[in-house]
């Protein structure tokens, strides 16, 4: 568990600093590119767990947020007319949702967002300050 935890953290600090950098340089990103046709799709939703750990509310529960990533270009159509996702990206995050929508965000940008003809933002509205 302690080794897990140590990797984790690294993992974690890494991917979030990252996108921090991102976050805060968002004004700078070349978003001159030429649009290709096609949709990125976008959805976030979140579920709450029992930790067990208490929070300074005296609260176990937190929520799990998750944001899932694919593209038209990640899509096989089947004979039968339905689809199968070949390829999805994914970003997780317990805590606040100042910090999932910069998570978010950095992974819209590292997948070019505005590239797309289209983008499709799914959520339930409980994440609905995102953007």
């Amino acid at each position: 568990m302690n080794i897990t935890k140590y990797v984790g953290k690294l993992v974690y600090d890494y991917n979030y600093n990252k996108a921090l950098k991102t976050w805060n340089n968002r004004t700078d990103i070349d978003m001159t590119i030429t649009k290709k046709k096609g949709t990125l799709y976008i959805q976030a939703d979140g579920a709450s767990v029992n930790t067990r750990i208490e929070d300074e509310n005296g609260s176990t529960w937190k929520e799990n947020k998750l944001g899932i990533f694919f593209s038209d270009d990640d899509m096989y159509k089947r004979k039968d007319k339905s689809n199968i996702i070949n390829h999805k990206e994914y970003v997780s995050y317990i805590g606040s949702v100042e910090t999932f929508k910069i998570l978010v965000f950095a992974k819209a940008v590292e997948l070019k967002y505005w590239e797309y003809e289209n983008i499709v933002f799914i959520s339930d509205g409980g994440l609905s300050t995102l953007f």
